[in-house]
């Protein structure tokens, strides 16, 4: 995975389902949220981490770091997490590990362009985890012609999807400001391509009202002066059964949905209206 070209780093982002969703999974919430449950996010990169989107706390029993706990079974780790959560302080490490845990709110400035903005920029003090401070060490790697993995995972609902389009905005972001757009705004091309996937590859489960229903596999290709040069998305594992067939509760994939609700010639095609089906 970490290998690349002469002078052509490549970063990789892929998702990652777990099999099944655990107990105290929720259904996600639709916008910014961070679907349900718990999402991980790690680098090939250390990250120091920028600044969050809430005021910082010195917390012994949930510090930024959970390592730095006195004890590590699980039962302190969750603890940890929920005490955190309680404060607002959604983004927690383990080394390199990133945790992040849906806020079910929208939580202001979170991931607004200031918050990339400090995150984009070189801070002398560790700053507290984040999604974007991920994304920022591993794009310090590339400029370093080192080439990148970054693996997403969780539970059903756990906003691995959205992890997936923050990521992708500090990598567009940052791209463009160390060098300028690509030909043909390529980074903006890649970003519009999210809905089209989730279209076709997402819908609503009992969990989770946009669930992907496949992983996914992102490569990104840059060249030395950190442009991004090109890009390859593969798909894999789709869940084709529910095409013909959805759970109580369920429903099909969104195109399904946009095809009844949208299509010009919906009659003549014996579509009913979306709500139908």
């Amino acid at each position: 995975l970490l290998s690349a070209g002469p002078g052509a780093p490549i970063v990789r982002l892929e998702e990652v389902a777990s099999p099944s969703a655990g107990p105290g999974t929720a259904q996600g919430n639709p916008g910014r949220s961070l679907g349900g449950g718990r999402v991980h996010a790690r680098s090939s990169s250390r990250s120091s981490g920028p600044s969050p989107c809430v005021p910082r706390a010195a917390m012994a029993d949930a510090p930024d770091d959970l390592t730095k706990l006195r004890s590590l079974d699980p039962s302190a780790i969750e603890e940890a997490l929920r005490r955190r959560y309680e404060r607002d302080l959604i983004h927690s490490s383990i080394n390199q590990l990133l945790v992040v845990v849906n806020p079910y709110k929208t939580l202001k400035n979170a991931y607004d362009q200031r918050t990339l903005q400090e995150y984009s920029e070189y801070a002398s003090e560790p700053r507290p985890p984040h999604v974007f401070s991920v994304a920022s060490a591993s794009y310090r790697g590339l400029l370093e012609a080192k080439s990148q993995s970054i693996v997403i995972s969780g539970e059903s609902g756990a906003g691995k999807t959205e992890t997936s389009k923050i990521i992708l905005q500090y990598l567009a972001h940052a791209a463009t400001a160390t060098s300028g757009s690509s030909t043909g705004g390529l980074e903006d091309r890649i970003i519009a391509s999210t809905p089209v996937l989730e279209a076709f590859g997402n819908a609503r489960t009992v969990l989770n009202d946009n669930s992907s229903r496949y992983g996914k596999f992102l490569s990104l290709r840059f060249d030395v002066s950190g442009k991004i040069i090109g890009a390859a998305i593969s798909t894999y594992l789709l869940e084709k059964s529910r095409v013909i067939s959805q759970s109580p509760g369920e429903r099909n994939y969104h195109a399904a949905y946009q095809l009844c609700a949208g299509h010009p010639d919906a009659r003549a095609l014996r579509l009913s209206e979306a709500d139908k089906y």
